[in-house]
């Protein structure tokens, strides 16, 4: 145990711990759903504690800081609060990293060397392996397949007054559901949450600009 333990708190490892959990909890919150990117992300931050842990390094408040922050970044996925969660999540999410170094000196190095590979990394996604920002998601693939829902490369002007339900916040992008198929949206104006229903007002190419559903509108289409 304690030859794990210093092997996890070798200053190389902390860094490459951290690099690994930064960029996939990144691709994760910037992919749909939970998967690969985000279990391995975890997993890294887990073995970044528990050798802190381990070492004699810290108490029970990083980690409690670390999960605290990534549930209000978790929340501010979901909820149009403007960027308010995202933030207060990033400050406290970091916060727990460098009070989980020895020393804040140490940790705040740590995170910025570790900062720097992680945008190296995720340029090199988009770059290399194609994939595309799409506010808080990578999409691999400007097209779909018929299957999974995605109209993304077709006409769309077949969609002009209709109405579906949202199914991510709009900010002011997302998606939506309209006539059975998953739509790549965006809003005439502010954050539209998800879960509400919307008509499509305007199409224009490939994008589709929706609004809510005011109440008492007729919502058949």
């Amino acid at each position: 145990m304690a030859v794990l333990a210093d092997f996890l708190s070798l200053p190389a490892v902390a860094v490459l711990l951290l690099t690994i959990g930064l960029t996939g909890l990144i691709l994760e919150m910037m992919s749909p759903g939970f998967g690969a990117p985000g279990a391995v992300g975890i997993g890294a931050f887990v073995l970044f504690f528990a050798g802190r842990w381990m070492a004699g390094d810290m108490d029970f408040s990083p980690p409690v800081l670390f999960a605290a922050g990534l549930l209000l970044l978790i929340l501010e996925l979901f909820l149009p609060t403007f960027g308010i969660l995202g933030v207060a999540g990033f400050l406290l999410l970091t916060s727990g990293i460098v009070f989980a170094a020895p020393d804040v000196k140490t940790g705040l190095a740590s995170l910025g060397i570790a900062i720097v590979a992680t945008a190296l990394l995720v340029w090199m996604f988009v770059k290399v392996f194609g994939w595309k920002w799409s506010w808080n998601r990578l999409i691999l693939t400007d097209r779909q397949s018929d299957e999974q829902g995605y109209r993304s490369n077709r006409d769309r002007r077949h969609l002009l007054g209709k109405t579906g339900t949202t199914l991510t916040v709009l900010r002011p992008s997302g998606f939506a559901e309209i006539d059975g198929n998953r739509e790549d949206v965006v809003s005439e104006g502010g954050a539209i949450p998800a879960g509400t229903r919307v008509r499509v007002i305007h199409v224009e190419g490939h994008r589709v600009v929706v609004r809510p559903v005011e109440n008492g509108e007729n919502d058949t289409r």
